[in-house]
């Protein structure tokens, strides 16, 4: 489900974000109405790491492409006009430009890990991007599959996959959710 609704044009409705020719809402699936009546369409959710590219096209219709890394991103902004030869400055030129606008994906951190007192170093993922109380942790990049610990969630865990054969005092814990629930913890396997 798309987190994105827009048009091609300034909008009427009350709470739209206007970027140059586009209004759009976006963060929630906000009903707006009618397409034909209010003009506003469904984004295109751009991939976990990447992009949707809208361009302004027509009267009132505009194109969506994805771009899955940031070379595929300077890529497609050059073919709409970038003026620079970097990511950076075709980013620059999109943002100052009323007919390109660029919504991203949440970026996804990984880590590597050390379940400790069992030997299995496996490495995780995160919308986090560091190892703190409240980060979920997910056994695959795409976020669909929770971490599950090798033997038990009541071990200690280290980040950066650090040994646990003397005492350490940067473990963490997390819950049955995969959640982190502690760091800074002490520990040690000897």
């Amino acid at each position: 489900m798309a987190i994105l609704s827009l048009k091609n044009g300034v909008s009427s409705i009350s709470g739209a974000t206007v970027k140059g020719s586009f209004s759009y809402f976006s963060g929630g699936t906000r009903a707006l109405g009618p397409s034909d009546v209010t003009g506003f369409y469904s984004g295109y959710d751009a991939p976990i790491n990447g992009y949707t590219v809208y361009q302004i096209y027509g009267a009132s219709g505009f194109t969506a492409t994805v771009a899955n890394n940031d070379t595929e991103l300077n890529y497609i902004l050059i073919r709409m006009g970038g003026t620079g030869t970097t990511v950076a400055q075709n980013i620059t030129w999109a943002t100052n430009t009323s007919t390109v606008y660029i919504n991203s994906a949440s970026t996804v951190y990984s880590f590597n890990i050390a379940e400790c007192c069992v030997g299995d170093y496996p490495t995780v993922y995160s919308l986090s991007s560091s190892i703190i109380v409240g980060a979920v942790l997910y056994s695959n990049p795409q976020l669909t599959i929770p971490y599950v610990p090798y033997q038990s969630f009541f071990n200690t865990f280290r980040p950066n996959g650090g040994d646990c054969n003397s005492v350490f005092y940067d473990g963490f814990l997390i819950d049955t959710s995969s959640t982190v629930t502690a760091i800074n913890v002490t520990g040690g396997c000897d």
